[in-house]
C-alpha cells in the first residue's frame, strides 16, 4: 500500500542518514587510540546496512523515481561528509608533518648555532 511505501523510504532515509553519521564517526577516529570504538561502530554499521539492504530489496520496486533519487543523494551526502572527514584529517597530518619537520629544522639550526658559538 502507498502509507507502507511511505513508511519504508522513511525507513530507508533515517537508515542513510545513520549509516552516514556512523561512517563519519569511524573515519574521524584513531585506529590505534579507538580500535574497540572503531569495532563496536562497524558492526552497528554493519547491521544498518544490512537492514537497508533488505528493506531496500523489498521495498525499491514500489518506491517513485524521485524517492530513489532521494535516498541515493541522501548516500551521496553521507559519502561527501567521509570524505571531506578524511580530507580534513589528512590536511591536519600533513600541517602536524609540516611543524614537526620545522621543527627538527630549527633544532638542527640551533645545534649547528651552538656549535658555532662554543
Amino acid at each position: 500500500s502507498f502509507k507502507e511505501t511511505e513508511e519504508s523510504f522513511k525507513r530507508l532515509k533515517s537508515l542513510a542518514r545513520e549509516m552516514s553519521q556512523l561512517e563519519v564517526q569511524i573515519v574521524g577516529l584513531d585506529a590505534d587510540k579507538n580500535a574497540n570504538e572503531i569495532a563496536e561502530l562497524t558492526t552497528q554499521l554493519n547491521r544498518v546496512q544490512s537492514e537497508y539492504k533488505e528493506l531496500y530489496a523489498i521495498t525499491s520496486k514500489n518506491l517513485s523515481g524521485s524517492q530513489i533519487n532521494a535516498l541515493n543523494q541522501e548516500i551521496d551526502n553521507g559519502l561527501s561528509k567521509a570524505v571531506d572527514k578524511i580530507d580534513r584529517l589528512n590536511a591536519k597530518m600533513a600541517d602536524n608533518s609540516a611543524v614537526k619537520n620545522q621543527t627538527q629544522a630549527f633544532r638542527e639550526l640551533l645545534s649547528v648555532s651552538k656549535e658555532i658559538i662554543s
